[in-house]
């Protein structure tokens, strides 16, 4: 895939989530997208930091005016609007005068009911601390990202990508809330850890209690050693007992029963070289194991041995896994 067919795809997802109303279905192809090659997620990540922010300031109502009717498809984006406007090299001053004005904007005084919103993000191969502001801590996984919106009435997080565990403060009148999606998990006092993957979710205590939600349905209460998988189409899994949560911050990742399309995912996340799920025909196989996130290149001489796949490095760099046939 060219540059500029990446290019054209971000220009697509950026409108698509920020349009205001997204589906369950858009957030799975948009994190299948994502997690497909890590030249998608940086390019999206460098037009989503610019712009991040820009809708909320006040005075510049006049660009939603330029947001497109975007396609069905990413694989044809639309070419007018806002994707048009991002394409014209000289539309880059207006957008440096944009952010001056949202900084001036948003260094005012905030009200009361005024939530503070603020983004955090990690590097590959590499865990942040995170303290906030009531008293929590994040501790943020390798590649991964997430916002904050503190209000009066709830703390709310949103594990944008990656894997972040949770150590909250009891706040028993704004509850803490972690989204993924369609998927949230919300916490008074405990000690949780959260991954968002690219068909689902996992939630795992361990200490205290967390409700788990699927889009709006009842909550599945989860106390110290459990963990449930919740998947985008099919909603929630069976609650399953763990010896020990949140492995990766002592450099295992831990799976039970989970898919490969999942485990590439978290791979991408420890190694410097792009690996792509090349078929969909392998992605739903299944495996319980642990890996040290030190030690990719072995992790998947290992899946290859367990799975009927083979890896193959292109003349890029990138490591592509795909089926292997019986007469190889």
């Amino acid at each position: 895939m060219s540059e500029r067919d990446i290019r054209d795809q971000v220009y697509y997802w950026v409108t698509e989530m920020s349009s205001g109303s997204v589906d369950a279905d858009t957030i799975a192809r948009f994190d299948a997208w994502y997690a497909a090659d890590k030249r998608h997620a940086k390019a999206y990540d460098e037009v989503e930091g610019l712009f991040f922010g820009l809708a909320d300031v006040p005075g510049l109502d006049g660009m939603a005016a330029l947001q497109p009717t975007v396609a069905e498809h990413p694989e044809k984006p639309v070419e007018s609007g806002l994707l048009s406007w991002l394409k014209l090299p000289a539309m880059w001053g207006a957008v440096a005068a944009c952010l001056l004005v949202a900084v001036v904007v948003l260094l005012q005084p905030f009200t009361d009911t005024q939530p503070e919103s603020l983004q955090y993000s990690s590097p590959v191969a590499e865990s942040r601390e995170i303290p906030l502001d009531d008293g929590s801590k994040v501790t943020l996984g390798a590649s991964s990202k997430i916002q904050v919106d503190y209000s009066s009435d709830e703390r709310r997080i949103t594990l944008i990508r990656g894997q972040a565990f949770f150590n909250v403060a009891k706040q028993a009148n704004r509850p803490f809330v972690v989204h993924t999606g369609n998927t949230s998990a919300t916490a008074v006092g405990t000690r949780f850890d959260v991954r968002r993957g690219v068909t689902e979710t996992a939630v795992a205590v361990e200490e205290g209690l967390v409700d788990t939600r699927h889009q709006n349905s009842e909550p599945l209460r989860l106390s110290a050693g459990q963990q449930v998988m919740v998947s985008t189409d099919a909603g929630m899994g069976d609650v399953q007992a763990l010896d020990q949560v949140g492995q990766w911050r002592e450099g295992r990742l831990a799976y039970v029963n989970v898919k490969l399309v999942e485990m590439i995912a978290d791979a991408n996340r420890y190694h410097p070289s792009n690996i792509i799920l090349a078929s969909d025909e392998i992605a739903d196989l299944t495996l319980t194991a642990v890996f040290r996130s030190d030690q990719i290149d072995a992790m998947l001489e290992t899946l290859t041995q367990v799975f009927p796949i083979k890896t193959v490095t292109g003349a890029d760099g990138s490591i592509l896994v795909m089926p292997r046939r019986d007469d190889e």
